[in-house]
């Protein structure tokens, strides 16, 4: 998630609604009627952008401009430094949105985020009259994903890479892959005063998604604490404590039955791995549910 905050002071007049996608080069807000466009790009623009200046910003900026195809003679180079090129490419640019064209970039008229962005949180209504104030915006990624707020004692479950299950509203599952792990833990203050467990963030990334799937819909989210493959199971019910201490399983031996010992290993919705001597696939064992 990326926070916009506003570089142009005045009266914020446009907003995007929530949920709006909103593609690179388009308004991405307004203050004082003037638009602020979005831009491709991993370096917040901090700065205005002229001749004499250089850097990843500039880098950033000529970049679009190529790719707009605003600089069709090549004559600008596209190397973080700014030169006639670069100039003229803007003018092209400010041109084509019917701006003044000065050939160079003032602070607050482009935001440089990765690429196009959808709108997640609108925290500075339409009216507001200080736009540098606080953020003004939300953003994430137009790849829908999953945030998850994960207690801090269970940070063991969250593995980056790992693979998850997410339950939708209605039902359906969807396979995701945890993108992203927080590496601060924080705790909210309850209407009582008392502060809540601490939790840490999650970011998955959802493989396949429904067409119809809404915004900021509150989802399940299945974590595995641990797989083994080959594993002989046996239902969490079927365990028996052992006097002396451990746990044993009572296997029908023929006609008869006999109590082995097990060592239980993971457990899966509401099965458990059991490992011991005398264990073999097909075993039938009392199970005290039934």
């Amino acid at each position: 998630m990326r926070a916009v905050s506003g570089k142009r002071q005045g009266t914020i007049t446009w907003l995007p609604s929530l949920g709006d996608v909103v593609r690179t080069n388009s308004r991405l807000y307004a203050v004082d009627g003037e638009p602020v466009y979005l831009l491709d790009g991993a370096v917040p623009a901090w700065r205005a952008l002229g001749p004499g200046t250089e850097g990843t910003d500039v880098l950033q900026l000529e970049r679009n401009l190529r790719t707009l195809g605003l600089d069709p003679d090549r004559a600008m180079d596209v190397d973080g430094t700014w030169d006639a090129g670069t100039t003229d490419a803007v003018g092209r640019w400010q041109e084509r949105k019917g701006l003044t064209e000065t050939g160079t970039i003032e602070l607050g008229r482009v935001v440089f985020l990765p690429g196009d962005r959808r709108v997640s949180d609108l925290p500075v209504p339409r009216g507001a009259t200080d736009a540098g104030a606080t953020p003004l915006l939300k953003t994430t990624s137009t790849r829908r994903r999953v945030t998850v707020a994960l207690e801090a004692d269970r940070q063991e479950l969250a593995v980056r890479g790992a693979a998850v299950e997410v339950e939708l509203p209605g039902g359906d599952t969807v396979k995701g892959t945890i993108d992203d792990v927080g590496t601060v833990a924080s705790s909210e203050t309850e209407p009582d005063g008392s502060q809540s467990d601490p939790t840490i963030e999650l970011t998955i990334r959802l493989r396949d998604t429904p067409r119809r799937m809404l915004d900021q819909a509150p989802v399940d989210v299945h974590l595995e604490r641990g797989g083994v493959q080959d594993a002989l199971t046996v239902p969490v019910t079927a365990l028996l404590a052992r006097s002396g201490g451990g746990y044993a399983v009572e296997v029908h031996d023929g006609a008869g039955r006999r109590v082995v010992p097990v060592d239980p290993g993971v457990f899966a919705d509401g099965d458990v791995e059991i490992r011991g001597e005398a264990l073999r696939e097909g075993m039938t064992v009392t199970d005290a549910r039934v």
